[in-house]
């Protein structure tokens, strides 16, 4: 017993069940130390007992660590850590601190502090497949306790959803996958032997195989009754008509009038789309340099038939002037990645080149352009990360907005872009409240707000965001919140794996749509339309130096080139993805909004695992449902009632009803050509032949006001119904 005492060990008390469970409770704190060598744990280094909550703390300095066999300790499918940290360093450090860990780079399951003043549980089954959650810990101080707490539970498919609760601040994410095998040995205070010491005090640690109360109905899904008036009729709100495209240096236009691609950009019915006036690199616009006096030159060709591509589609260019700094106005001395978001060496040089795009749009070409970005993109990221200044984005906003009123008083100027508008804990960021402070206190134009979401763990989430922004802007900013229009300009579900492309990825944007919509969100742009790269998989590079070369090779769609595609785009090279349909379904959608009620509000279920969208023309009503459920796979019968139909129903004999589906057997791709190995038609996939596949076409009798609609939604599905007057 001493000689654990001298070595200031703790405690370790494994506490089980007499009918002795395969996976035991695992504790710690630093009152007993009788039973670490029986629970098979090491220390390893100088650890110190100092005073805790309860009981004496674990205080681990930069060489200590503790081990663990994993066997017995943990369950892969579900489980929790807990502990209370008091960390010997500031959250804004610059270093990574890891708490809990276990695997290695390949695939691990890993509670830590990283390096940009983030609290991250990391589970990842293998490089493609992976989840974290994350809450900003930036203002953490030394010498202060905190609560953490990570968990993982199954979903309706066997993945995983990841909870993260730091004190009074909680996130969720999705799209984990089981750890297997499970690594030997877990570490408390380090990530593996050697990296991130976690230079902290840990007290009442706890690992359990008890997963987290998930904030989902759970229990069997009753059959839903839903009635729709004919009746009450109301605009439909287009928010969804609205995509980014995505280019780069190497492939400025990435394809033409009249092409595949262009052709499935005008059947999803895209109204909008967001481009970007300066980018260099993997986004691009107009070509930015310096004469050898130091004056400005620009080059709008490729950005010109960028324009013209869709404005010939009929979508309405929303530009973003500058995605970051121009590397040719920012002092060549800073370190690389500093200048992006630096402020130009010569402001007047910003504002001609700010004026000349301006200018070149709406006075030379007279092109329909209304929104402009004035801000550069995602500022809080470089902020974040100490590489950046918050007074930079804030004034160049100023002087950009500013210059585009003075050209062209009628456009609409927004901002700010943000990565992260909204806390974990549904905070605003403090760059979203000064940004809107800075704007009061100078009276600057501010027409909409533009903001990202991407990865939220359950499609209501997005209705969250977005009315957290709202209610930011009406306290910040409450002259203009009456007329402020909302830009969800970039958000996508961003899982890396098979679910961004199946019926799990179609259904989750059907229904965060529906909660966007919910939410009076303005514009909601899908990132992205395409991919900015050719249709080719990840190059192959050939023997380095001299003469070397780079092999682009032939495009296959698998599990590992989805895993490649950054920006989730609806198209991957000639593969129309299955979320892709859900564009074309809520293009089909008529002019009119008819009420629903259902045991929701405004369409949506309580549950939050499915919803209705009901809209009307002359002669046919269009419906939208959406079933959605993390935690049962079961589907779920659906009975529609259709009153107060208006007279050509009444008159009619009977009529057809059509059903056109995506799922796991319908509109599809990855089940035919990953699952099934479809004929991929020499790489021809589905570009040019995949269609909205019809589930069911029947005729129902008419001649009523009210009519009867019955139907099963599979879990993970969305179902286009139209209902038609011969």
């Amino acid at each position: 017993m001493r000689r654990f005492a001298d070595l200031h060990v703790l405690w370790l008390a494994l506490a089980c069940f007499w009918s002795m469970p395969a996976v035991a409770e695992l504790t710690f704190h630093g009152d007993d130390l009788t039973m670490i060598e029986a629970a098979g744990g090491k220390v390893v280094g100088r650890v110190e007992l100092v005073p805790g909550r309860r009981h004496q703390a674990l205080r681990l300095g930069l060489n200590a660590h503790l081990t663990f066999p994993t066997a017995g300790h943990l369950d892969a499918g579900k489980g929790s850590v807990s502990f209370r940290v008091r960390p010997l360093w500031d959250g804004d450090d610059g270093r990574d601190h890891a708490f809990f860990h276990l695997g290695d780079g390949q695939a691990h399951l890993t509670v830590f502090k990283t390096a940009a003043g983030a609290l991250r549980l990391v589970y990842k089954a293998s490089p493609a497949e992976y989840a974290a959650a994350n809450v900003n810990v930036a203002s953490w101080k030394a010498g202060e306790w905190h609560e953490i707490v990570g968990g993982w539970a199954s979903d309706y498919a066997g993945n995983l959803i990841l909870v993260l609760r730091v004190d009074d601040e909680q996130t969720m994410t999705g799209g984990a996958r089981r750890l297997d095998p499970v690594p030997e040995v877990l570490y408390v205070g380090r990530r593996g032997p050697k990296a991130q010491p976690a230079e902290a005090a840990i007290d009442e640690f706890r690992l359990t195989a008890t997963p987290p109360e998930l904030p989902y109905a759970s229990g069997p899904k009753k059959p839903v009754t839903a009635t729709v008036d004919a009746g009450a009729r109301k605009p439909f709100p287009r928010v969804h008509d609205f995509t980014t495209i995505w280019n780069s240096r190497d492939n400025p236009v990435p394809f033409a009038v009249g092409d595949p691609e262009y052709r499935r950009f005008v059947e999803a019915g895209f109204k909008m789309v967001r481009l970007v006036a300066f980018s260099e690199g993997w986004l691009w616009g107009v070509r930015v340099e310096r004469d050898e006096e130091g004056g400005l030159v620009t080059d709008f060709g490729d950005f010109d038939r960028l324009v013209d591509v869709f404005l010939a589609a009929g979508a309405e260019p929303y530009v973003r002037l500058a995605y970051h700094t121009p590397s040719a106005l920012v002092d060549p001395s800073l370190p690389r990645g500093e200048r992006g978001y630096a402020l130009p060496q010569d402001l007047d040089l910003w504002d001609e080149l700010m004026e000349r795009i301006v200018r070149h749009v709406r006075v030379e070409r007279k092109l329909p352009v209304r929104y402009w970005v004035a801000a550069l993109n995602e500022g809080d990221i470089p902020v974040r990360r100490g590489l950046a200044e918050p007074e930079t984005v804030y004034r160049l906003y100023e002087r950009t907005a500013r210059l585009v009123k003075r050209i062209d008083p009628e456009a609409k100027v927004g901002g700010p872009a943000l990565a992260w508008s909204i806390e974990p804990d549904g905070r605003p960021a403090e760059m979203l409240r000064d940004f809107l402070g800075y704007c009061r206190e100078r009276d600057l134009p501010l027409d909409f707000l533009c903001f990202h979401g991407y990865r939220k763990a359950h499609p209501r989430d997005y209705e969250a965001l977005i009315a957290a922004v709202r209610r930011t802007v009406e306290k910040e900013l409450p002259a203009r919140a009456e007329g402020m229009e909302y830009f969800l300009d970039e958000w996508n579900l961003w899982n890396r794996d098979r679910t961004q492309d199946n019926e799990y990825g179609a259904s989750y944007l059907a229904a965060s749509l529906h909660y966007q919509r919910r939410a009076g969100l303005t514009k909601s742009s899908i990132v992205s339309f395409n991919h900015f790269r050719p249709a080719t998989s990840s190059p192959r590079i050939g023997r380095a130096g001299k003469g070397a070369t780079q092999e682009l090779l032939p495009f296959v769609y698998d599990d590992k080139t989805i895993g490649l595609y950054t920006g989730l785009p609806l198209i991957k090279g000639p593969v129309v993805t299955a979320p892709y349909f859900v564009w074309v379904m809520h293009d089909r959608l008529a002019d009119e909004q008819l009420r629903v009620d259902l045991p929701g509000r405004e369409g949506i279920l309580d549950d939050d695992s499915g919803g209705l969208v009901a809209t009307a023309g002359d002669r046919k009503i269009v419906l939208l449902a959406w079933h959605f459920d993390l935690l049962r796979g079961t589907p779920r019968p659906w009975t529609i009632e259709l009153e107060n139909l208006p007279a050509p129903f009444r008159q009619a004999d009977e009529l057809r009803v059509t059903e056109y589906g995506i799922d796991h057997d319908h509109t599809n791709p990855y089940t035919d050509y990953v699952l099934e190995a479809k004929d991929p038609q020499g790489g021809a996939y589905n570009l040019e032949s995949g269609r909205l596949e019809q589930v069911e076409s029947r005729t129902i009798p008419a001649g009523e006001a009210t009519v009867t609609l019955r139907t099963e939604l599979p879990n993970m599905s969305v179902r286009l119904i139209e209902v038609a007057v011969p």
